[in-house]
């Protein structure tokens, strides 16, 4: 709790907040892609309310990777909002969920291969942090 307090009252937090809107307007650019790829004529506007939604309602308990909020959350907004037709927002709504969650997956295995680790390396390191309760252990190079 006192940490928390801390944070609340950091001089850096203000400073914090400023790095991450670029992180999260960076969000809206695979939203908006997928509007228009789609066919949909919906601007930049549109892309961050449905961001926004989507990212609030991760707050929200429920099945890994967002799977049925997100469709659901997705459907809705593009009906009620822009009145697009049911069966359509369905289905858009399982395409920008395989933008948004394959994307990031496959980028962190292109990362994995560049670098030469090993998934079970990255395990022990984490299994070996919990333990410690400090900071990760380095991760053995690969020559």
């Amino acid at each position: 709790m006192d940490d928390l307090a801390r944070i609340g009252h950091s001089r850096y937090l203000y400073f914090a907040l400023l790095q991450s809107i670029p992180y999260l307007l960076l969000q809206v650019i695979p939203i908006w892609a997928a509007f228009q790829a789609y066919g949909f004529e919906l601007g930049f506007g549109a892309a961050l309310a449905l961001m926004l939604i989507l990212r609030l309602a991760s707050i929200l308990p429920q099945a890994p990777a967002s799977l049925g909020l997100f469709q659901i959350l997705t459907k809705e907004f593009l009906e009620r909002a822009y009145d697009i037709d049911s069966s359509e927002a369905a289905r858009f709504s399982l395409v920008l969920w395989g933008v948004v969650k394959f994307m990031p997956l496959i980028a962190g295995f292109i990362a994995l291969a560049i670098t030469g680790a090993k998934l079970g390396e990255l395990r022990k390191a984490a299994a070996a942090e919990g333990q410690s309760g400090g900071t990760m252990a380095p991760l053995s190079s690969n020559p």
